[in-house]
């Protein structure tokens, strides 16, 4: 009776092999997702430094820092930068 339900091996063996290949693109895919969002923060960590620069060289006044601040911290916080404060 259970021969009658049951999986062919060689279809078994494939069917596994084919959750391997999808597991690895998986795991590159995120690995990749993950690079590019430590990117982004960088990035915006550098702009967030050139922004408090330029605030503190009073070249922008204070309501304009303010402003841009919020945008990049939100940017930030979209890249997956909760935690990493500046």
């Amino acid at each position: 009776m259970i021969q009658k339900v049951s999986l062919p091996q060689d279809w078994a063996e494939e069917l596994l092999k084919m959750a391997e290949r999808d597991k690895k693109e998986a795991v590159q895919s995120c690995a990749a997702f993950v690079q590019e969002a430590r990117e982004k923060i960088k990035e915006i960590n550098i702009k967030l430094q050139r922004l408090l620069d330029a605030y503190l060289e009073q070249d922008i006044d204070r309501e304009e820092y303010r402003a841009r601040k919020a945008k990049l911290i939100s940017e930030k916080k979209d890249a997956g930068g909760e935690n990493n404060r500046s």
